[in-house]
């Protein structure tokens, strides 16, 4: 597990100004020829206009740090105990949550400013950038699957519904309990309900398990042109960031999948190590294993696809 000992905050904020770069360099594209999606474009062509808005009128809108007056030692603290709290696996570590939270930023930006108007207050937007940050904290580097059927403690705490999420949820919370790393201190207690409440909503939406009826909802929605509330907004915000990675650039976006082969491949030998315990584990590892094989034949599959268009273009 990667501990925060020696690192101060001017390390940190190195390390998450090197993720937000390599992730802006990936939104880009590759050249002229290879345009990225509409929707990114427009959320990179509000994020530009965003910046010079708040250059020009720092006064009239506060970004979460000024509004809420935030002491910049407490954010520090919080940075360093969310960093620690990330293992150092191939793919949910601390590295992914930021990408997940520069890719909030973007959505934030876009979603707030496409209209003209402001439709998330500073309350909503702290508690997505919260939920970001620790949405995959002390992940294990295997699945909700792999858990419940190894009859782990942890999903015996958590009935077996949700366990990974319910887990990064609690553990977001208990580091800010410690008032060294409460950066909601200066919230009213309504406020802090608020926010918690939203942080365990979007978190919680990140459970694959719920993918298709998160589709679903965004789908009714956006069909009956109706209101949609803060909290339906920040869950779809999340989750899309979550899963920003195949809109990246294609190398980087291949980078990551093949890190994601690379936990499972770990995940099905941990499971096959472990078959003689259960029958629930020989099963979890013959699921790990073919969900890693496909994965590797899509990420092959798609370098060959995309080899091939380079071979067309030339």
């Amino acid at each position: 597990m990667v501990r925060a000992a020696g690192v101060g905050p001017e390390h940190l904020a190195l390390l998450v100004d090197r993720a937000a770069a390599d992730h802006s360099r990936a939104l880009r594209g590759p050249s002229p020829r290879t345009p990225y999606p509409p929707t990114l474009a427009r959320a990179r062509r509000a994020h530009t206009a965003h910046r010079a808005r708040r250059r020009r009128a720092a006064s009239q809108e506060q970004g979460v740090i000024s509004a809420f007056n935030m002491s910049k030692d407490t954010l520090s603290n919080f940075l360093n105990v969310v960093f620690a709290g990330y293992h150092n696996n191939p793919y949910h570590n601390f590295q992914h949550a930021i990408s997940v939270l520069h890719a909030c930023c973007l959505l934030l930006s876009a979603g707030n400013q496409s209209d003209g108007k402001r439709t998330l207050d500073p309350l909503h937007t702290l508690a997505l950038l919260v939920a970001a940050l620790g949405h995959d904290i002390d992940h294990p580097g295997v699945s909700n699957a792999f858990i419940v059927n190894s009859g782990s403690p942890l999903a015996l705490c958590y009935n077996d519904e949700s366990v990974l999420e319910n887990h990064h949820a609690a553990t977001t919370f208990t580091l800010l309990a410690d008032k060294r790393n409460d950066i909601l201190e200066t919230l009213e207690p309504s406020e802090r309900r608020i926010v918690r409440q939203l942080v365990c909503k979007c978190i919680l939406a990140t459970d694959m398990a719920h993918h298709s009826e998160l589709v679903r909802q965004i789908t009714r929605l956006g069909a009956d042109h109706t209101a949609v509330e803060p909290v339906d907004v920040l869950t779809s915000f999340l989750h899309l960031a979550d899963l920003s990675n195949p809109v990246l650039q294609f190398p980087l976006s291949k980078r990551w999948a093949l890190l994601v082969c690379d936990e499972f491949s770990a995940q099905a030998r941990c499971c096959a190590a472990a078959a003689a315990c259960g029958a629930g584990l020989a099963s979890a590892a013959a699921a790990a294993a073919a969900d890693a094989r496909s994965l590797r034949r899509r990420s092959a599959r798609l370098s060959s696809a995309c080899r091939s268009r380079r071979t067309t273009r030339t």
